[in-house]
């Protein structure tokens, strides 16, 4: 993990983001792709029409009706995760990068590490009870497998 998250994204993943403070996402330069930063320890296991699925939280801290800033969150980078969760809804495929925090129990989590060797691909959201959103897990790629995905959408 020699590159910083933000150039990892602009230079490996060919997503730039918009602001490398408060971006946890970016559109693919080439491709109706949508790539976001996911917590590891998000990653759930539930029922889907009968099948057990995994899927990475994708909704940010206050983008499911239950959090307390639901209605009036108007930062810059929730408004953008927003338009990057409708982008899935509508069709985008999404690819996770996972991150680790330094510590969980923190207020606001920080990077720690991110994988920097492959993404996960999903192209379902579903919403939980509490109305999270989750990005179903469909496949791991290698990033090499990730650019030749992008390249032949």
């Amino acid at each position: 993990m020699s590159l910083s998250i933000s150039k990892f994204f602009d230079i490996k993943l060919n997503a730039p983001l918009k602001n490398i403070r408060w971006s946890w996402g970016a559109e693919h330069n080439d491709q109706d792709i949508i790539v976001l930063r996911v917590w590891g320890k998000e990653l759930r296991n539930f029922d889907l029409d009968g099948e057990q699925v995994k899927g990475y939280y994708v909704g940010g801290a206050s983008l499911y009706a239950g959090h307390k800033f639901f209605e009036d969150d108007t930062r810059a980078g929730t408004n953008e995760r927003r338009r990057h969760v409708e982008a899935i809804e509508q069709g985008s495929l999404c690819a996770m990068v996972v991150c680790q925090a330094k510590d969980y129990s923190a207020d606001k989590w920080e990077i720690e590490r991110y994988n920097d060797k492959s993404v996960f691909i999903g192209s379902k959201l579903v919403t939980n009870e509490l109305g999270q959103k989750f990005v179903v897990v469909d496949k791991r790629l290698d990033l090499h497998n990730f650019r030749k995905l992008a390249t032949n959408k």
